[in-house]
């Protein structure tokens, strides 16, 4: 997996007994998505890696599907959908339009 703001997973208090009790994530402090840079960034390596895909070993789903979620490339169609541009420059407006970007149905 390919994941961007997370430092890494905290185990400490985990049951090795349990499979599925993997721990919690550790968000990366520094990591600002509403950041132009940030967001221009993340459009870029999921475009690379939609690119790339059938070359990824592993890159599938339970089912044998493809499994590729780049939720800035999906909110930056969201957002130019709603005639708005995209890097979202404004922090505020960032975080309202992607409240609205993931509230929707």
């Amino acid at each position: 997996k390919v994941v961007f703001g997370v430092d890494g997973i905290d185990r400490s208090r985990t049951d090795a007994t349990d499979p599925a009790d993997i721990g919690d994530a550790v968000f990366a402090t520094a990591f600002d998505a509403a950041d132009v840079r940030t967001q221009r960034f993340l459009v870029r390596a999921c475009d690379t890696l939609e690119r790339n895909w059938a070359r990824l070993e592993g890159a599938v789903d339970v089912d044998g599907r493809p499994e590729l979620a780049c939720p800035m490339s999906s909110f930056a169609r969201f957002v130019r959908r709603r005639q708005r541009a995209f890097p979202v420059v404004n922090s505020t407006a960032f975080d309202e339009a992607f409240r609205d970007y993931y509230g929707r149905e």
